[in-house]
């Protein structure tokens, strides 16, 4: 024996879908239909922002594109970084630079007071 089935469910609302069903078999065919309705009041629904209470396919667009702006904004943070990180390298080798330069200051003040100290021992200053 052989059979098989067949069903289609559509959702007119947030709350509400529409459903039917058809199974064929060897000796024994069949059909379903019904309506799902939510009844009540719900926290969780109430929680929902207002861009997804349109429905759960309009709710996939808008998480799209929602997700798309993130990406974006993502790679503009990343490229931030990226230029942060440049300019962190940089100052990190002007730093080193400075202290090259402040280490040639201290022995070039070294030196000029050797040099006034033998000039003076020598006769050559007042």
């Amino acid at each position: 024996e052989t059979a098989a089935a067949l069903g289609v469910a559509h959702y007119t609302a947030e709350d509400t879908m529409f459903h039917v069903g058809v199974s064929v078999g060897s000796h024994h065919n069949m059909v379903n239909a019904g309506v799902t309705r939510k009844f009540g009041t719900s926290d969780a629904k109430k929680a929902v922002p207002e861009r997804y209470k349109g429905g759960p396919i309009s709710s996939i667009y808008v998480l799209q594109d929602e997700v798309t702006a993130l990406k974006a904004e993502n790679a503009r943070m990343q490229e931030s970084l990226h230029e942060l990180s440049a300019v962190k390298d940089d100052n990190a080798r002007m730093q080193q630079r400075i202290d090259e330069l402040s280490s040639v200051k201290e022995d070039n003040e070294q030196m000029k007071a050797q040099i006034a100290l033998l000039m003076q021992q020598a006769g050559l200053t007042k």
